[in-house]
């Protein structure tokens, strides 16, 4: 007895059973007591040749009060009684006593009860009684008779017995097992994966008897595991039963014919049901895949209680329809569950995304990933080289040497795959011998007539082989719409590129599409070693620059100019990309000024003119000079020069990153004036200038008085370098509210939107609202929000398309619903939750489509349900927002819109670098 731990009460702990009982129990079984399971009292130590333990003495009611399946009416001797106690494998004994309620004590005695028929049955099999033997052996010498018999005759499988027989299946199964997972996992970890694949249930493959069956998927499937599975089932049924045969595994090239084999084999012809395995019939030619189907399907006429089970990838053979299992993906939290068995949580998990989840869908790259993330640990690896290193790893698991047409054709498939962003006709993209070759190396299916990469990772793989070869230009893959599909060719095309090519990639890029640089940028450059803090010499400044210039920059005189235009050329390039939002990220506008720059011991000032454009960049005299205002320069820093590869693109992102930072914390972007997102910004601007401030809600402004405040704050503006007033508001504010006030007419200026309807008498705004106000304000909020969404995309970010988020899933349909509380709720604001949903066919420009209803309770969707199905389906190259949102209602601001739009958009940006966090909005 044991008292309770923090109490005085004693906890009840009967003694272990006796050395005798554990050996009546191991006198009684020859397996694992789980029915299908089969796994030996005992197994063969792979390093020392030994026999050791392979099974547990479970309890079907514990030993301890608390524990599993505890009975305290029962008596210690009948505890510790065999009859209380079964033989378990280890992952079993782990499972039933941690899934308590799934192991039932009933459960268990039934299983006990097979489990002592089953050694039973095995021992009348198999044994013969001490007085048989010694009558039948005692004329001669056994030792010797045997060693004459096998000097004559040579083993065949036949000569086993059938407990032998049943061992070496079941040594070859786990075999099977290990070689499978030995170029995968690690030694160490191996036994982890074998526990939990034990563990983990599948879905059951039912092959009749007389039938033949294919389980068909794409490469690491896991297609192998299941067949092992079934044929141990079989295994299972063979020594519990003793009405079954002791089947056989195949792989193709070790059968001559089919029957033959089998039949020596077994030693005899098979009259009980039997299990036959025949797997990866893609490791033959077609014909000799197909041959063997042909010889399975006719074995299981000649010997009707023979089923066959064959592995193989899509479409290696033809087959009937019922003769086709197809090995569906895993689903994420399995992969996921398998993941962190071998890993564990003590390491740096990879930001995951639709690309790097889709490796938890398959268990070959799961168990590559694992193997990657254990080998780095806590280093930082990026998605990246995560996703071309496990292709690689999974193109050199295909074990096929590739002829070079070959890999061309593989270029070309993934450049049209990407493009159509669909499988491709096979009848249009090869002919039929070119498209054998493909499906030969195992890295293609086919499916409905159409090719497709086995692992969508390999897209990206050969895709970014389509760049390197010039199958596919720079343009076509970094365009607006085309990126996100070819984001990760792309990075591994600049990855691998050597330095100059390199450079010349970004350039291109950053002309062409700015999302794309910084979005590499935080792919490939994220694991670079990061900029010392001690300032470079000279020599590596030179040596940087001379490595990876690609436009004759090193043709510079003096080193000082040289840094000076290495640096320039990444801005310049990302300003062109960002017309014309570029000249908006200097405050007086326009493009790039002068620099003038100093540099000394690795360290670098660089200056910035107000106004002068030539020379580009000019050597200073000294570090900083007295009076930068006066000698013309607007802005001056000063930093060790960065000499990391990808050093003067980081150095560019920080030079924009803040300017554009504040444009969109501020809310100033451009926009049509028509627009909602103008009208309120004007009546914002106009509350400030009338001096009602931002909390006064006076729904008309008189535009008389309006024009007359403002004209003062305009010549402010024009007689001044820059002027700022309270609210945040700047010349360029009282410019812009100059402008559209030009163009309206009528003698006041409206709110955007309707005031509350209701007496507020509650604490809160919301309660000012009646809830039919409530649905019609959140209904238009919705719709203008995605429209000023949209033109703030097209007006400032035309060429980053579909990397932003949002704009790739337009136009939308919204669905969406809001639990209003009662008034007098202590609920301080409301919030609605949305479902995004693409609408198929329609324009990008189509005016989105919303339905805001009211709900609660039981009767409320469950959209986040809904949201994960949406991502299991999403096209897993795509940049997309979370298709469910929780969205806050301000009724009561006047710029809700504008701040739900720039709530996206600061999103988008941030995920494809150009902000360095997301922003929340609020007047």
């Amino acid at each position: 007895m044991t008292a309770a731990r923090g109490t005085g009460k004693k906890t009840i702990e009967h003694a272990r059973p006796t050395d005798g009982t554990v050996r009546q129990l191991y006198g009684t079984a020859v397996c694992c007591a789980k029915p299908r399971c089969g796994a030996p009292l005992y197994r063969l130590n792979d390093q020392s040749g030994e026999q050791v333990l392979n099974t547990h003495v479970a309890h079907i009611h514990a030993r301890s009060e608390g524990g599993p399946r505890w009975d305290p009416s029962m008596s210690e001797d009948d505890n510790r009684a065999a009859s209380n106690l079964l033989l378990l494998c280890m992952p079993h004994a782990w499972e039933i006593d941690n899934l308590v309620d799934q192991f039932p004590a009933d459960l268990l005695r039934e299983w006990k009860t097979q489990q002592i028929e089953a050694a039973d049955h095995a021992q009348t099999t198999v044994a013969m009684s001490s007085a048989d033997v010694d009558a039948a052996l005692a004329p001669v010498d056994l030792q010797a008779f045997v060693e004459a018999v096998a000097a004559i005759v040579p083993f065949h499988a036949g000569l086993r017995t059938r407990a032998q027989a049943w061992q070496h299946a079941k040594r070859r199964a786990m075999g099977w097992r290990l070689a499978r997972l030995a170029p995968l996992v690690a030694p160490e970890d191996r036994e982890t994966a074998m526990i939990w694949m034990a563990t983990m249930e599948s879905p059951p493959i039912v092959v009749p008897p007389g039938q033949v069956r294919v389980l068909s998927g794409a490469m690491g499937a896991g297609k192998t595991e299941q067949a092992i599975r079934w044929w141990e089932e079989g295994l299972h049924e063979a020594i519990s039963t003793g009405a079954a045969e002791i089947g056989a595994f195949y792989t193709p090239r070790t059968i001559g014919n089919l029957e033959s084999t089998l039949i020596a084999d077994l030693g005899h012809e098979p009259t009980y049901p039997c299990r036959i395995v025949i797997d990866d019939l893609d490791s033959v030619s077609r014909q000799d895949a197909s041959r063997l189907l042909t010889e399975a399907r006719v074995l299981v006429h000649t010997w009707p209680n023979v089923s066959v089970l064959a592995t193989a990838r899509h479409e290696t053979v033809a087959l009937a329809d019922e003769e086709r299992i197809v090995a569906k993906p895993w689903p994420i939290e399995r992969g996921s569950s398998l993941l962190l068995a071998i890993v564990g949580e003590d390491f740096y998990w990879p930001d995951w995304n639709s690309e790097t989840l889709d490796l938890l869908t398959s268990p070959l790259t799961t168990l590559g990933l694992a193997r990657r993330l254990k080998t780095g640990r806590h280093t930082r690896i990026s998605r990246s080289e995560l996703l071309s290193e496990l292709a690689s790893m999974a193109i050199e698991q295909s074990q096929r040497d590739l002829a070079e047409e070959t890999w061309q054709a593989l270029g070309r498939l993934a450049a049209t795959i990407l493009g159509r962003a669909a499988p491709v006709p096979a009848d249009s993209f090869a002919s039929p011998p070119q498209v054998c070759a493909l499906l030969e190396t195992t890295l293609v299916v086919r499916e409905d007539g159409a090719l497709r990469f086995a692992l969508p990772v390999f897209e990206q793989y050969f895709g970014s082989a389509a760049i390197r070869a010039g199958l596919v230009t720079t343009e076509t893959a970094a365009s607006g719409d085309a990126f996100p599909l070819w984001r990760y060719a792309l990075a591994f095309a600049v990855s691998t590129a050597e330095p100059p090519r390199q450079e010349q990639l970004l350039l291109s890029l950053a002309r062409l599409n700015p999302a794309a640089v910084f979005w590499l940028l935080g792919e490939i450059g994220r694991t670079e070693v990061g900029e010392s803090r001690q300032a470079p010499d000279a020599p590596a400044i030179e040596a940087l620059i001379a490595t990876r210039d690609c436009t004759g920059i090193s043709a510079e005189a003096t080193l000082a100019v040289r840094a000076g235009r290495w640096l320039r050329e990444a801005e310049e390039a990302l300003m062109v990309g960002l017309s014309p939002l570029g000249e908006r990220l200097r405050r007086r506008g326009g493009g790039l000024t002068q620099w003038g720059v100093w540099l000394q011991d690795g360290r670098m000032a660089l200056a910035r003119a107000r106004v002068r454009e030539v020379p580009s960049v000019i050597e200073l005299d000294e570090a900083r000079p007295d009076h930068p205002i006066a000698a013309g320069w607007e802005s001056w820093t000063s930093f060790p020069f960065p000499t990391s590869a990808l050093g003067r693109w980081t150095h560019a992102q920080r030079h924009f990153q803040p300017r554009l930072h504040e444009l969109i914390r501020r809310r100033t972007l451009d926009t049509p004036l028509d627009g909602t997102l103008a009208r309120e910004r004007a009546y914002h601007l106009a509350r400030v200038v009338t001096g009602q401030g931002t909390m006064r809600r006076t729904p008309l402004i008189d535009l008389d008085d309006l024009r007359s405040k403002l004209a003062t704050w305009v010549d402010s503006a024009n007689e001044s370098e820059w002027s700022t007033w309270q609210d945040d508001v700047d010349s360029a504010d009282v410019w812009w509210l100059d402008t559209y006030l030009g163009r309206i007419t009528g003698d006041v200026l409206e709110r955007p939107w309707p005031p509350a309807d209701q007496p507020h008498a509650g604490r809160y705004f919301w309660e000012s609202y009646s809830k039919a106000l409530t649905g019609t304000l959140a209904n238009d909020l919705l719709r203008e929000a995605i429209i000023g969404y949209r033109h703030l995309v097209e007006t400032n970010f035309p060429r980053f398309g579909s990397a932003l988020g949002l704009y790739g899933m337009l136009p939308l349909h919204v669905e969406g619903f809001i639990d209003r509380p009662e008034p007098g709720s202590d609920i301080y604001s409301l919030h609605m939750t949305t479902m995004l949903h693409r609408r198929p066919g329609a324009e990008r420009d189509a005016e989105p489509t919303v339905t805001v209803t009211f709900t609660g309770g039981d009767t409320t969707p469950n959209f986040w349900d809904r949201g994960r199905g949406h991502y299991a389906r999403a096209a897993p190259t795509r940049f997309d927002q979370s298709p469910v949102q929780n969205i806050e209602l301000p009724l009561h601001s006047t710029r809700p819109a504008t701040n739900l739009a720039y709530q996206w958009l600061a999103a988008d940006l941030a995920a494809v670098g150009w902000l360095d966090e997301k922003l929340r909005h609020f007047d």
